[in-house]
């Protein structure tokens, strides 16, 4: 079972790295290193030689950043707020603003690179202003709820998980609080 875990993180890890690899390629970059890294980290698994195709492909998204600049950040800020969104419409929050502003964005890659938000700064501030004020105080009022609720015996196992997904959320600095003060 853990190998095969191992297994599909790795090709998942492998499938990340063909996207950068397209995107370098679309970029008009020397994407050959990348291409090589790919075809041997694929190797490397097939033989289960789980810690060199692991390796293989950590150097080859070293190189994809590298040549791709700051699409490898963006795309990651795009998934963390995408998250910290759905994390959001979890506990009934207004969100609708803030998901509009994030299929914007997505639709804004520049044209031949996949790399979303071109305008990034503009689309950050956008963000700031649409996510909502109160995020902190519905989470605390959330946790008192679910408290109230574990006393009466009820089952809250999944609701903690999300609750604690949103909380580690803006620890991370995804919320506007955390924002406006970079």
């Amino acid at each position: 079972m853990l190998e095969r875990v191992i297994t599909d993180r790795l090709e998942r890890d492998i499938m990340y790295l063909e996207n950068l690899d397209d995107v370098a390629r679309k970029m008009g970059s020397d994407h050959e290193t990348i291409s090589k890294n790919i075809a041997e980290s694929k190797e490397k698994l097939a033989d289960k030689d789980f810690a060199a195709a692991l390796e293989l492909a950590r150097s080859g998204k070293r190189q994809a950043e590298v040549l791709t600049g700051k699409y490898v950040e963006a795309h990651e800020l795009y998934e963390s707020l995408e998250k910290l969104i759905l994390n959001s419409e979890r506990f009934y929050l207004d969100v609708r603003e803030s998901r509009k502003l994030l299929n914007e964005a997505r639709e804004a890659e520049s044209p031949g690179t996949g790399i979303p938000w071109a305008s990034y700064p503009a689309r950050k501030e956008e963000l700031n202003k649409a996510l909502p004020d109160m995020l902190g105080e519905e989470l605390r009022k959330a946790k008192q709820s679910l408290l109230e609720a574990k006393a009466k015996g009820k089952d809250v196992t999944s609701m903690v998980k999300l609750l604690k997904d949103a909380g580690v959320s803006m620890k991370r600095g995804v919320t506007k609080r955390s924002w406006t003060a970079s």
